[in-house]
């Protein structure tokens, strides 16, 4: 029975590694496009957050005005009756 393995020298060694180091960097670098993929859909996550709060805190203030305008209201209907009960003519009748 022949040997038919072929003797495996530096250079052989070396072609086959840098084969295989080159299929390495390839799939990093698929790797590092979906990095890049991930790391813009997260910025713009953080965009639409950073929008919805704006809008919560407006919508916040639209109802803290809006509850202040009712607070308002009462106090002026509160005040006609006190003036009418004591014969002070209102400023607005």
């Amino acid at each position: 029975m022949k040997n038919n393995k072929k003797e495996m020298t530096m250079e052989d060694l070396a072609r086959m590694m840098q084969k295989e180091f080159l299929s390495i960097k390839g799939e990093f670098g698929k790797v590092h496009k979906r990095f890049d993929k991930m790391d813009s859909r997260f910025d713009n996550f953080e965009k639409e957050i950073k929008r919805l709060r704006q809008d919560f805190e407006d919508l916040k203030l639209r109802q803290d005005q809006a509850a202040y305008g009712f607070e308002i209201k009462d106090i002026e209907k509160r005040l006609q009756k006190i003036e009418l009960k004591i014969g002070i003519k209102a400023a607005n009748a």
